[in-house]
């Protein structure tokens, strides 16, 4: 993102809270411009991603999709029902964190119980080999970065 294109979005979502907006700004140039560059998921020393075709329980990894905070997302086949499903995969690190694990677990109950055109379906949330994951319905389309990068141009 452009330096002018990032602090007129700033101004925008701060609501001209100028304080807000100033401490933000010193946050993102503190982080030496790599802050949100890629995940923390991504950063040396936390375990890979799974290789691509290796099983998940019931499920096949078909490719990485995204990935946050929390962990990665990926492409899966589940060989149960013979669909793809988007595969939330809870990062090495927070495994052992109980207040990681329950996160994510409040994240599969509340989605599970909305129902909107543009919300995902929750299929399943599943702990395998000491993983936790979540499987939900996989749409194709673009992700909230490119989304985003199209509002502020």
């Amino acid at each position: 993102m452009h330096e002018d294109d990032r602090t007129a979005f700033l101004i925008d979502a701060c609501l001209g809270d100028d304080a807000l907006r100033t401490e933000v700004e010193a946050l993102l140039a503190g982080a030496g411009g790599s802050f949100l560059a890629s995940p923390a998921i991504d950063l040396p020393g936390v375990a890979g991603p799974p290789p691509i075709g290796s099983r998940h329980g019931p499920y096949v990894i078909l490719q990485r999709i995204g990935a946050g905070g929390m962990g990665r997302v990926y492409l899966a086949s589940d060989s149960r029902l013979g669909r793809q499903v988007a595969l939330k995969v809870l990062a090495p690190h927070l495994l052992s964190d109980p207040r990681q694990r329950e996160r994510l677990r409040r994240e599969a109950r509340a989605a599970a119980g909305l129902t909107h055109p543009g919300i995902c379906t929750v299929y399943a949330l599943d702990e395998v080999d000491g993983d936790l994951y979540l499987a939900t319905e996989y749409v194709d389309g673009h992700t909230l970065g490119e989304e985003i990068a199209v509002m502020v141009t």
